[in-house]
């Protein structure tokens, strides 16, 4: 069993390690409880699990998951970013990207 860590960094957000895998990555600007279960499914990874006891590959299969959602066969209503203006694609911003787009779009 892999070593227990207090904190779990994952896409520019630290993460409490004690709460499940799943409800810990609500804690990523952008990323809400029913993304955060299609992640966790699509990585490979029990529900029931702590994030603190996840590997590194682990951590690494999340990030990835969360990088190409698109790729993934992730819904397009799961995304933020429905029906771009520019580009007239489905996509899904995470983190600040979420607040220079808001900022862009306002100006």
């Amino acid at each position: 069993m892999p070593k227990f860590r207090d904190i779990v960094r994952i896409r520019r957000a630290n993460l409490d390690g004690a709460e499940k895998a799943t409800y810990a990555l609500t804690g990523i600007k952008g990323v809400g409880i029913r993304l955060a279960s299609a992640i966790v499914e699509r990585a490979g990874i029990d529900k029931e699990t702590r994030l603190g006891f996840l590997s590194d590959s682990e951590v690494r299969k999340i990030n990835h998951a969360l990088e190409n959602l698109a790729e993934n066969g992730t819904p397009s209503w799961l995304f933020n970013g429905q029906r771009d203006r520019q580009t007239g694609e489905d996509l899904h911003l995470i983190g600040p990207d979420i607040d220079l787009q808001v900022k862009s779009d306002i100006d």
